[in-house]
Formats: C-alpha cells, structure tokens, sequence
C-alpha cells in the first residue's frame, strides 16, 4: 500500500470537518443543464456558520493519519451538515 514506507499506517485515521467563508454576501448559484436539473454545485452556500456569520460559507473534510500528516480533503457545500460531508 502506498505511504508504508512513509511511516504511514492506517490503524489510526482522523477526520476533521470545519468550514471557512468568503468576503461575500452573494452565494454561488448552481450550474443547470438543460432540462433543469443540477450539474454542479456551488460551493459558497449559506450555512450555519461557528462563528454566527451570515456570509456563505465553505465545509472542508479532512483525514489525516496517526501522524497528523493529510491523506484526503475535500470541499463540500457550505449547506451540507457535518455528518454528511
């Protein structure tokens, strides 16, 4: 398995979700296609924020090993919740 022999295990793996805005009031719209249906998503979403902003927002998974160092991340939707990203 790649990372091995970086000192990497995966008997130990962390996940960490949080999110961060933008210096916006507008969030981002969604991509259509022609028939109306959702393609892509905007990120920038409105969504309850830590902080109590009401500026959009961004959620950002992230795995990391035993060692701390990241695996994976990922940005989701800031209107997805936490156990869904």
């Amino acid at each position: 398995m790649i990372g091995y022999e970086a000192g990497r295990s995966p008997q130990v793996v962390f996940y960490d979700v949080t999110n961060f805005c933008y210096g916006t009031e507008d969030p981002d719209g969604d991509e259509l296609d022609e028939d109306g249906n959702v393609w892509s998503q905007g990120l920038r979403k409105m969504g309850v924020s830590k902080e109590n902003r009401k500026q959009p927002i961004v959620q950002t998974g992230l795995f990391m090993d035993g060692n701390g160092l990241p695996i994976a991340i990922e940005g989701f939707p800031g209107n997805t919740l936490d156990h869904l990203a």
